[in-house]
């Protein structure tokens, strides 16, 4: 309704629908007639870190603008020159893939993202019982989730080009993003998630 009110103070109005990815296809489709025809002074602006996730019929109607990935010194200056950051851990640069926003996230989570990289990277010298019992001192934070799977992803992916039989760990990773999406279990999720990779990388 808001859409179709036209501005006050100023001649434009301007919508940032973030995480675009989320909206469920109902939503989206009750979206489309907004997005398909609105009013000349609204602009709208969908954000998403996956575009395969929205409908044929969104995407259609949208410009895609792509923006790359910040290097690490960029990362860093602008770490240090806009939030006062100094000596920003190497596994933060890493993990937070050239964004700001999860680079000021992790930060904060330096030694999850240490014992992250240590256990995945060792991952073939553990014992599956092991790896259940170090579960706990990662997934602390639920709300946390999706960015310590991100950075399990990472890891993995980084032990593939030296090996492939890890590369199939990422797609373990990414079944199991999906299943929390769709309000499975949690901790049945996260279980399973770790025996496959092991038996995956161990079997």
């Amino acid at each position: 309704k808001d859409v179709y009110q036209k501005p006050i103070k100023s001649l434009k109005k301007v919508y940032i629908v973030n995480n675009s990815e989320n909206m469920t296809k109902e939503a989206q489709n009750s979206f489309l007639k907004t997005l398909e025809e609105p009013p000349e002074y609204v602009t709208i602006i969908l954000i998403t870190k996956n575009e395969n996730l929205l409908l044929n019929t969104i995407k259609s109607r949208c410009l895609k603008i792509s923006f790359n990935s910040l290097e690490e010194n960029e990362l860093t200056q602008i770490l240090k020159e806009h939030f006062g950051i100094s000596n920003v851990a190497k596994s933060v640069l890493e993990f937070s893939q050239g964004s700001v926003a999860k680079a000021l996230m992790l930060n904060e989570k330096e030694d999850t993202l240490n014992n992250i990289e240590q256990t995945f990277t060792n991952i073939e010298n553990l014992s599956i019982i092991d790896l259940l019992k170090i579960k706990d001192t990662i997934f602390t934070d639920k709300n946390f989730t999706n960015e310590i799977l991100d950075c399990i992803n990472i890891t993995i992916f980084n032990k593939a080009k030296e090996n492939i039989k890890y590369l199939n760990g990422i797609k373990i990773i990414e079944e199991a993003k999906d299943r929390l999406k769709k309000n499975s279990n949690y901790d049945m999720t996260i279980d399973n998630l770790l025996i496959k990779l092991w038996e995956e990388i161990n079997g």
